[in-house]
C-alpha cells in the first residue's frame, strides 16, 4: 500500500495525469467543434491536434511512471553521519576541536 502511495504521488503521475485530462478535453471539444471554430484557426482543427499531442505526452509520462517505479530508499552501511562520535563524511576528523566557552566568570585574561 506505501509503494502504491509512493507512485500515485510521484511528480510523474501527476504531471501525467493532468496533461491526459486537459488533452482529452481539448481532443473532445476538437472533436465537436463547428466550422467557426475552424475558421478562427484559418482552417486547423487546433483543439483536437493540440488536445492528442497533450493525451500522447500525459499517456508517456504515465507509461514511464509503470514502467520505471519510483525506487524506495538503499539499505545503509556503516554508522550514521549524524550520530554522536561518527566522523565526519570523508574521513577526515578534526584535530583541534574548538576550546570551550569560558564558564569562570572573569573576562582578564590570565
Amino acid at each position: 500500500m506505501r509503494k502504491l502511495l509512493a507512485n500515485l504521488l510521484d511528480i510523474r503521475t501527476v504531471i501525467g495525469g493532468i496533461f491526459t485530462l486537459y488533452g482529452l478535453i481539448l481532443t473532445i471539444l476538437g472533436l465537436i467543434d463547428d466550422a467557426a471554430a475552424r475558421a478562427k484557426a484559418e482552417g486547423v482543427d487546433i483543439n483536437l491536434w493540440v488536445g492528442l499531442a497533450m493525451l500522447l505526452f500525459g499517456l508517456c509520462f504515465l507509461a514511464w511512471t509503470f514502467v520505471k517505479p519510483r525506487q524506495g530508499p538503499t539499505e545503509k552501511t556503516g554508522p550514521d553521519p549524524l550520530d554522536e562520535g561518527a566522523p565526519e563524511p570523508g574521513g577526515l576528523t578534526n584535530p583541534n576541536p574548538p576550546n570551550p566557552p569560558d564558564t569562570s566568570g572573569s573576562t582578564a585574561p590570565e
